[in-house]
């Protein structure tokens, strides 16, 4: 962890690590105003599970910041680019979420992630 000479800096701090339902875990790093996230499988039958049994360990998924989940992924969906997600949905730390498919971007797994949480309906 780099460190100034007052102490650790504040642009790298550790998040708690936390349990995803039955599927996984992750742990957060915050680096900056961006974060880097590992995770873990519970199992050979969850996500991460089937990606580590298909491809080995590595590189999962590359996620980037957007104002609108929803707006991005219709923007994609009318140029043809493969989705995972094709609504947004709750992510971890209280965000929203969205998954493109690798096709989409030459084998890169991307997460759209939308700081605060899905908008209530009506």
């Amino acid at each position: 962890m780099p460190s100034t000479s007052t102490g650790p800096s504040s642009q790298w701090s550790r998040s708690i690590g936390r349990w995803f339902g039955n599927r996984g875990w992750e742990v957060l790093f915050r680096v900056g105003t961006s974060y880097i996230q590992l995770v873990g499988s519970l199992g050979p039958d969850t996500p991460v599970g089937k990606f580590l049994e298909k491809r080995g360990e590595g590189v999962h998924h590359v996620g980037y910041r957007v104002a609108d989940v929803a707006a991005v992924l219709e923007r994609l969906r009318a140029k043809g680019v493969p989705l995972v997600d094709q609504m947004p949905r709750p992510g971890s730390r209280g965000t929203t979420v969205a998954f493109v498919h690798p096709r989409g971007f030459r084998g890169v797994l991307v997460e759209l992630v939308q700081e605060g949480p899905l908008p209530k309906p009506g």
